[in-house]
């Protein structure tokens, strides 16, 4: 029973890493809990945030904070089954690098790499602010740039490589009608202070279906 709890913890703890334009950021999480194992370790992006640069310093970084499970990286790109397709605040050679084999080949761990506002949404959603909502949410992160993650009910609605697309068409060209009207709940919140994040009641209104007709 002792073992089974002490592997039960040990699969439990996650090295997450934010990679930002300014600062990489790493701590050890406990994502059943929702909470920190460490103080967050914050270190200065490498100069040109090159993919050789940044994989070095999460390499060294992972080497100081031991942990078994999972590695969780998130990055300022649109994330595409581990490859980043855009580069926004660093350097250019990470487009169409393969950022999720590149680190755990380094680090001899699995990984999981995704888009550092969708990662913070998916937070808020399951463990924060956006817990238990329904309907449409909104999370914006401020950092060295700006982000987001839209939900619906929920889920995370992924783009096509644009920060947000309230209107997704349907198969045949046909519009949905709840993506025209829709009542927004959001949450800003700073990557930078580590502060609260900020909740606001945003309505916004586009022409119904029946009204464009």
């Amino acid at each position: 029973m002792v073992s089974r709890v002490r592997r039960h913890a040990a699969e439990s703890q996650i090295l997450a890493f934010d990679v930002g334009g300014s600062f990489v950021k790493a701590a050890r999480v406990d994502p059943v809990r929702g909470a920190l194992l460490d103080e967050v370790l914050r270190v200065p992006t490498p100069a040109d945030a090159a993919p050789a640069a940044v994989v070095d310093l999460l390499a060294d970084i992972a080497s100081r904070m031991p942990s078994t499970g999972p590695v969780g990286l998130a990055f300022p790109t649109v994330a595409r089954r581990g490859v980043a397709m855009t580069a926004a605040n660093i350097d250019r050679r990470w487009i169409g690098t393969d950022a999720r084999a590149l680190l755990a080949s380094r680090i001899h761990r699995p990984v999981v790499f995704l888009n550092d506002a969708d990662a913070a949404g998916l937070a808020e959603m399951r463990l924060g602010a956006g817990r238990g909502r329904d309907g449409t949410v909104l999370v914006v992160t401020l950092g060295t740039g700006i982000g987001s993650a839209l939900f619906v009910d929920g889920r995370l609605r992924r783009g096509r490589g644009r920060p947000l697309q309230p209107q997704q068409r349907q198969a045949g060209g046909e519009q949905p009608d709840h993506c025209w009207s829709v009542k927004v709940m959001v949450i800003v919140m700073s990557t930078e202070t580590g502060r609260p994040p900020i909740e606001l009641g945003v309505y916004f209104h586009r022409r119904t279906a029946s009204s464009a007709a």
